[in-house]
């Protein structure tokens, strides 16, 4: 048995459902991607049983739009910032009355709403778990600036930089928000397999130094790196999973966590008991046919948010 920590408060979870795809560039046949599927893949998987959940917000599917919007250089850039704020309002609401929001998306975009909702009550920090940086800027091939359908800049690979301030006002600019979503100096990332280099105030503990040190350190030196007793909001893309375990994302890849690894890193971050929502995107269904994946899925993100808990 893995020593995980310390224990927290076990706040009654809610499951907030974020069925989109919106964020995404279309998949290899020009298709929707199946992202919006994922919620209530795993919702038929058990997940709000095994996390215990009191509730279970299901927000509306949004429209995806394959041609470019008016004002935006962002795939569904207009669509996006509508139910962001929709889904800001959930989570919003979820923290106010004394519950964890856990969203299940979706792609990585639901990442705005999320904090969004949380800035209404904190000012949170961010540990952004995901196999990518997601954090494209201008020069980087996607980008919005170039002209055509191709080109139009998708904002699940540029969450965290959206998050951060950087990019159209669309979407770095929000309501009853003073600046970025979160600070620079408030986020951390881990499991970057990519090795894009990050502003310098943003802690990055690539896969690579994740897995030679270990999980209970790597987890130590995230939460220490942030102010002390500041409010954390977690995000998780499945595809820091090694695509030998999950192949089933937008963007599988090598080498990233197990399932185990990525239980026990959620469980420390909860075992602080600074963690006020959770995240958990990109897991596609539309992949996973055989539907192999998501009772490991729900397994894991229920062992790592129930473990330290009390």
């Amino acid at each position: 048995m893995v020593d995980r920590g310390g224990t927290a408060e076990r706040l009654p979870v809610e499951v907030i459902c974020a069925p989109w795809s919106i964020g995404l560039r279309p998949d290899a046949a020009g298709a929707e991607p199946g992202t919006w599927a994922a919620p209530r893949t795993l919702l038929d998987a058990g997940l709000d049983r095994r996390l215990q959940a009191v509730t279970v917000t299901e927000l509306p599917r949004p429209p995806y739009r394959f041609e470019a919007q008016p004002g935006t250089r962002v795939r569904n850039g207009v669509t996006l910032r509508e139910h962001t704020l929709l889904l800001a309002s959930a989570v919003g609401d979820a923290i106010g009355t004394g519950r964890l929001p856990v969203v299940v998306g979706g792609d990585c975009s639901v990442l705005l709403g999320c904090l969004l909702g949380a800035r209404r009550h904190h000012e949170v920090a961010l540990v952004h778990l995901d196999g990518h940086s997601d954090f494209t800027q201008p020069g980087h091939p996607g980008h919005p600036g170039a002209q055509g359908l191709a080109a139009l800049g998708t904002a699940a690979g540029t969450d965290l930089a959206l998050a951060t301030g950087r990019g159209e006002l669309l979407l770095t600019r929000w309501p009853g928000v003073d600046g970025p979503l979160v600070a620079d100096h408030l986020v951390v990332q881990l499991g970057d397999r990519t090795g894009e280099a990050l502003p310098a105030g943003l802690l990055v503990i690539g896969i690579e130094e994740l897995l030679a040190t270990g999980v209970p350190t790597a987890a130590t030196r995230a939460v220490d790196h942030l102010p002390g007793g500041s409010p954390l909001w977690v995000h998780v893309d499945l595809d820091v999973l090694d695509a030998a375990v999950l192949p089933a994302v937008d963007s599988p890849g090598t080498p990233g966590l197990t399932y185990d690894q990525l239980s026990e890193l959620l469980a420390r971050l909860r075992a602080t008991g600074r963690v006020v929502g959770v995240d958990v995107t990109i897991y596609d269904p539309h992949l996973d046919p055989e539907r192999a994946h998501p009772d490991a899925v729900v397994a894991c993100v229920a062992a790592g948010l129930l473990a330290g808990t009390a």
